[in-house]
């Protein structure tokens, strides 16, 4: 029997969780430790990420603007392109460009660190609108849609660069630009993102 989206999800967010318990360890060891945070040379990461603040996928890059003993400030800019299947007869599939960004505090001395902060997704979609004076009695109307993601999870990065590791909880509160709709605001509690790339 296939599990549900709803069940699968709730399945990832409790496994993510409980994983947490050694990583959150480390980090509060290291943060009650008495020895000075290790200065980060290693400031750029180039990484992709599945769900998170991309919602499917995205190439980003990541800057550590700002840092100060166990604190870190980071921004990141990512962009993604998502191929939605045919939704109206006669009209072809289409790419959506996606534009992300995101700003978050690191607390951490060395290479684990607590991550939270909040990213935006800002999203070129389409609609398609019953509209007897256009062919085929259909109307496309192109808009921007937003998301505003929060996070919280785990980031591992070295202080001299390689392997860079994100995970997090993601929940997202989406602002629809769709016409006619009532329902403009969204939440889903329901968010993992994972990442994976390289700091320099």
């Amino acid at each position: 029997m296939a599990l549900s989206y709803k069940t699968l999800t709730l399945t990832l967010i409790y496994a993510f969780v409980f994983s947490q318990y050694n990583v959150f360890a480390q980090v509060e060891k290291e943060a009650k430790t008495g020895s000075s945070a290790e200065i980060f040379t290693a400031k750029h990461a180039i990484y992709g990420e599945l769900g998170g603040t991309a919602y499917g996928y995205a190439i980003n890059y990541g800057f550590i603007f700002h840092q100060k003993q166990k604190f870190k400030y980071s921004a990141s800019l990512g962009f993604s392109m998502r191929y939605q299947d045919e939704i109206v007869r006669s009209f072809s599939g289409f790419w959506i460009p996606s534009l992300s960004t995101e700003i978050t505090a690191l607390l951490g001395k060395f290479k684990g660190h607590l991550e939270f902060g909040t990213g935006f997704l800002a999203s070129r979609d389409k609609q398609f609108i019953f509209d007897e004076d256009f062919p085929r009695n259909i109307r496309v109307r192109q808009y921007w849609g937003a998301t505003i993601v929060p996070r919280i999870g785990y980031r591992y990065q070295k202080p001299h660069g390689g392997l860079f590791f994100r995970a997090a909880y993601t929940p997202w509160i989406r602002f629809k630009n769709i016409e006619g709709d009532e329902d403009k605001v969204n939440f889903n509690p329901f968010g993992i993102g994972l990442s994976l790339g390289w700091s320099f």
